[in-house]
């Protein structure tokens, strides 16, 4: 399904009518704040989830009402501290490391050339 959005995108579908409403559809899905909040952040989270889970989780597994809890439970809570704080580390990576230093190498190479 999704392999005939990108055909269709790239190529055209040969229907007028169809090739606007697909392009309609990808536009407001690329220029959704939520989906531009995501892309942004999205190499901070890949970065910093895993470190953060074994930190979280060996934290946790310190309280005896955590462990006592239900597995699905356990999984709740977890996902509950757990998303906001990896969000929020890589929308600050994002915003204060990434930004600038893409700023920076654009700058560099504008002189190298």
């Amino acid at each position: 399904m999704f392999a005939f959005f990108e055909l269709a995108i790239n190529y055209g579908t040969g229907f007028p009518k169809l090739d606007t409403f697909i392009f309609e559809i990808k536009n407001r899905v690329v220029d959704n704040v939520i989906f531009k909040f995501l892309a942004d952040t999205s190499y901070g989270v890949y970065l910093i989830h895993i470190p953060l889970l074994t930190v979280l989780l060996w934290f946790l597994t310190n309280f005896e009402y955590f462990v006592s809890l239900s597995p699905v439970m356990r999984f709740f809570s977890a996902a509950f501290i757990f998303i906001p704080i990896v969000y929020l580390i890589a929308y600050l990576a994002f915003k204060y490391i990434e930004t600038p230093g893409i700023s920076m190498g654009r700058k560099l190479i504008r002189r190298i050339t």
